[in-house]
């Protein structure tokens, strides 16, 4: 069975633009990381599950 390149790259595509979006959205969780502490008088660990609850969410809507 042969497959066509021209969907392969477009499938690839696809792929490194929704790794591009995930990366730059939690980078902009861990730029606010500071902010989110002070303004909710947040402890580390509250941080930690910030993160990981925000990154689950990304991680089951896609």
């Amino acid at each position: 069975m042969t497959v066509p390149t021209k969907g392969r790259w477009w499938v690839l595509g696809a792929l490194a633009v929704a790794l591009l979006t995930f990366g730059l959205d939690t980078t902009i969780l861990n730029v606010a990381l500071p902010v989110l502490a002070t303004d909710l008088h947040a402890s580390g660990s509250q941080l930690q599950w910030f993160a990981n609850a925000y990154t689950l969410v990304l991680a089951a809507l896609r």
